[in-house]
């Protein structure tokens, strides 16, 4: 469940009219880097570091836009 939140915040957060887009286009291709299947570490190989680079992504991009997430978000 914890595993979740920043993944649903920046959901949260990109569906927001008030997040700039250059925000918006961080957080797309964090979340597009996490669901499709092309990777820059292949997690067949590696399998941990292959995990590690898509969670880094997120929490790169969970980092950047932290300060638009608003108290009523998840």
């Amino acid at each position: 469940r914890t595993s979740m939140r920043p993944v649903l915040s920046l959901y949260y957060v990109l569906r927001s009219p008030e997040t700039p887009l250059s925000d918006k286009l961080l957080i797309a291709s964090a979340l597009s880097y996490l669901v499709l299947p092309i990777d820059l570490i292949s997690t067949r190989r590696w399998p941990v570091i292959g995990w590690v680079d898509e969670m880094a992504a997120i929490m790169i991009a969970y980092k950047k836009v932290k300060l638009n997430k608003k108290t009523h978000y998840p």
